[in-house]
């Protein structure tokens, strides 16, 4: 009989042995809580980190396009001082309930223009462009507003 006894109290004992706890269940359900939720912290970084790349690839070929436009237009259409060369959004997406495009994230060039030797034929135009832009925040919906001054480019009249 003692011997039944040892071998029923040895199958209790690796019965005991094999299972988990409840303690350790709990346990690695936070591990993988805590995992999640960083996965998920981790997600809306990237996703900001790529709109705002999007959004300076699209300020970099706006601002080609002003500086396009100062270095080969007629010379008797350059801007004025002070006057906007250009201006639209730099994210327009489509919104599928009002069937339209959303303007988001306004952008605008004005022109910053020293005239030298106005009246003669040797008059000269020096234009630095000035881009004004909003990029959104990290958090929130908060916009912040950026400047970028362009180096002056001279034209003359001939």
């Amino acid at each position: 009989m003692t011997s039944i006894a040892g071998t029923i109290s040895k199958l209790y004992q690796c019965k005991r042995q094999r299972g988990l706890t409840l303690i350790e269940v709990l346990a690695a359900g936070l591990v993988i809580s805590i995992f999640l939720l960083g996965l998920t912290v981790a997600w809306h970084v990237m996703d900001y980190q790529f709109l705002i790349s999007r959004l300076q690839d699209r300020v970099a070929r706006v601002i080609r396009q002003a500086n396009d436009f100062v270095l080969y237009a007629p010379y008797d259409s350059l801007p004025s001082d002070g006057q906007q060369i250009l201006s639209g959004y730099l994210f327009e997406p489509f919104d599928q309930q009002s069937q339209s495009y959303n303007h988001d994230l306004p952008y605008s060039f004005s022109a910053a223009v020293t005239l030298s030797n106005a009246g003669t034929i040797d008059d000269t135009k020096q234009i630095q462009l000035i881009l004004n832009y909003v990029l959104p925040e990290p958090k929130g919906h908060e916009t912040k507003a950026h400047q970028i001054q362009m180096q002056p480019v001279a034209r003359s009249r001939f």
